[in-house]
């Protein structure tokens, strides 16, 4: 077994998923572009790029199991699908994931958002949620939705409602990034 080398990314590689028909995928960043490359044989071929999305600090990613990937910058969301790349207005987001119903959420600093159509609308109904950073998101197939935050423990949504763990439930911390 050997290490091997690839020079040909350009730019500096920030995630390794793993892609679809398992090929690993590589995201680059390189100033104010990304871009999604497959590993073909010895060789990174680039699918789908993006340039001018401005200071591109990426706050997260994360592939769905369809084989698309959302990430999220400082200014916006963004969602990779096949050969493209599209924008949405969510300030900072910290987390995604999609619910057994197909349903795309995102923890945003403070807010927790969902996909409607072409937009994602807040959606926090606790209080809790409005004053603490939603920093991690968990949708499992038994139609729950857990949110991690930063000082308040970890919350469950199910079909009766929301509820808070924390130290006391005997979480080790209440920060709760993933």
């Amino acid at each position: 077994d050997q290490w091997h080398r690839y020079p040909d990314l350009q730019g500096t590689p920030v995630a390794l998923l793993p892609g679809t028909d398992e090929r690993p995928l590589a995201v680059v960043t390189d100033a104010d572009r990304i871009s999604f490359n497959q590993l073909e044989s010895d060789r990174w071929n680039e699918i789908a790029a993006a340039s001018n999305l401005g200071q591109l600090n990426l706050a997260s990613i994360t592939q769905l199991d369809d084989g698309s990937i959302w990430f999220g910058t400082d200014q916006a969301a963004y969602h990779q699908t096949e050969d493209r790349i599209e924008r949405y207005s969510v300030p900072s987001p910290q987390a995604f994931s999609r619910d057994s119903q197909g349903t795309i959420w995102a923890a945003a600093n403070t807010e927790l958002r969902r996909l409607d159509g072409d937009r994602f609308i807040k959606h926090s109904e606790v209080e809790a949620l409005t004053r603490t950073v939603s920093q991690a998101l968990l949708a499992s197939p038994d139609h729950e939705l857990w949110v991690g935050t930063q000082f308040f423990g970890a919350f469950r949504h199910d079909a009766a409602g929301w509820h808070r763990y924390d130290t006391k439930d005997g979480l080790s911390d209440n920060n709760v990034i993933a």
